[in-house]
């Protein structure tokens, strides 16, 4: 599997404490991140406002001056939904993070948290959202913003929303097993009811079928039995 990156991903990082603010900031940017930092949630939206096309991604504190993180996370949504919001709050309440989650948050993180596990929830993200490269699996092409598949005899195939979204997130966690109920909550969030195991394995059934060289003998979509599935890279 291959990928090349086209640009450099933009990180609204908004909290009113400066020393987190300037620590958060400085470790996105080791990483290669632009990063556009707020020390309240008014200036956070106005950055968001006047720096959207630049923006990937917004790092909010719940407990900010002026507009606080799920107020501004609604402002976002309001704007564009799929812009994915990423919550960093000392409140460890489980109402909190249920609200949160309702409003549109792709994830949650209690302070104090561990700083490299901030720097993985947010590459994943980012991966989630934005993985839009050509991925080459097996000689067969995969271009996640268009969703086409181009085989090795030219054919093609345009995966649905789902089937790329999937995709994706199995790229996201290559060599890693992964249950068919983290998939469902992961991929279909708070419309995995719409969803099932067997969607799950149809899908996969059809990623056999595009990529693999024997749909009967896998060896990149891997059935691991009673749990889920593995992309084997």
């Amino acid at each position: 599997m291959s990928t090349q990156n086209t640009h450099k991903l933009g990180i609204l990082v908004a909290d009113d404490e400066d020393n987190l603010r300037e620590i958060i900031s400085f470790n996105l940017q080791q990483e290669g991140y632009d990063v556009y930092p707020a020390k309240d949630g008014e200036e956070a939206w106005k950055i968001f406002t006047t720096k959207k096309p630049h923006l990937h991604l917004a790092l909010l504190d719940v407990s900010m001056p002026k507009i606080n993180g799920f107020d501004l996370c609604e402002k976002i949504k309001s704007v564009d939904d799929k812009f994915p919001v990423f919550f960093l709050t000392v409140r460890n309440d489980r109402e909190d993070r249920v609200f949160g989650l309702k409003i549109g948050a792709d994830d949650y993180l209690s302070k104090p948290f561990d700083l490299e596990e901030l720097l993985l929830r947010v590459k994943k993200i980012l991966q989630r959202f934005y993985l839009t490269d050509k991925i080459t699996i097996n000689g067969r092409s995969i271009h996640f913003e268009t969703h086409i598949v181009r085989l090795p005899d030219g054919k093609e195939k345009i995966l649905s929303t789902k089937e790329a979204d999937l995709l994706r997130y199995l790229l996201m966690n290559k060599n890693k097993i992964i249950s068919r109920q983290e998939i469902l909550e992961a991929v279909w969030g708070e419309k995995a009811e719409e969803a099932s195991y067997r969607t799950i394995d149809n899908i996969i059934v059809e990623y056999r079928k595009l990529f693999e060289d024997n749909s009967k003998q896998p060896k990149h979509f891997l059935s691991v039995r009673g749990v889920g599935y593995m992309f084997k890279e």
